[in-house]
């Protein structure tokens, strides 16, 4: 089965994604949760806060709040594959490509689904580069030992994990005013209780 179901109830299928069931609260929300480099920072660190940072960085870099915008959304897929960090898609070897193809499907997906661009290839050189240098800080100010390989210099800026529920609402306040910014009016979703109980 390829159906997974969202924290808001949506039902949505990995392999032919519908662009109708995808909303930003439930990107956001995911990735709050999910730790960065599979849970070995020495405090908690989600996906959330890291997507914050590679787009502060892309915007330090280009200006733009469209760049930015994409910048954030960068890892989106990963709240329905969540992080599967390097070294395993290396591992999977021929099936990393398969998992490439998934993810790429569900990127465009999610940028259809919120009325933002797709990048093109210079403004997906220059989120590669806020990237590896979001990297670079996090292992910096995060990691124990030295970076494993040459990601570049890190941040002007010291990385701090915030907690996850800080994180989820930093990437909301940071997708509206970046949206705004870019003149980029995603639908609206009404807000949802998580903690409810329908069973």
């Amino acid at each position: 089965m390829t159906i997974m179901q969202t924290v808001s109830g949506r039902q949505i299928n990995l392999v032919q994604p519908s662009p109708t069931v995808i909303t930003i609260r439930d990107i956001a929300h995911h990735l709050a949760l999910l730790n960065r480099f599979a849970g070995a920072t020495a405090l908690p660190y989600s996906v959330a806060q890291h997507s914050t940072v590679v787009a502060k960085i892309a915007e330090q870099v280009e200006d733009d709040p469209l760049i930015a915008l994409q910048a954030l959304l960068h890892d989106a897929p990963e709240y329905l594959t969540g992080d599967i960090i390097t070294p395993m898609q290396e591992a999977l070897g021929s099936g990393r490509e398969q998992f490439k193809l998934v993810e790429f499907s569900i990127l465009n997906t999610i940028h259809e689904a919120l009325g933002v661009p797709m990048p093109g290839f210079k403004v997906s050189g220059t989120i590669r580069f806020a990237d590896r240098k979001a990297f670079a800080t996090e292992w910096r100010d995060l990691m124990a030992g030295r970076c494993p390989v040459d990601h570049g210099s890190p941040a002007n800026f010291p990385i701090k994990p915030i907690p996850w529920h800080a994180a989820e609402e930093k990437f909301l306040k940071e997708f509206d005013r970046l949206s705004m910014m870019a003149g980029i009016r995603p639908p609206k979703i009404p807000p949802y209780d998580i903690s409810r109980n329908d069973a």
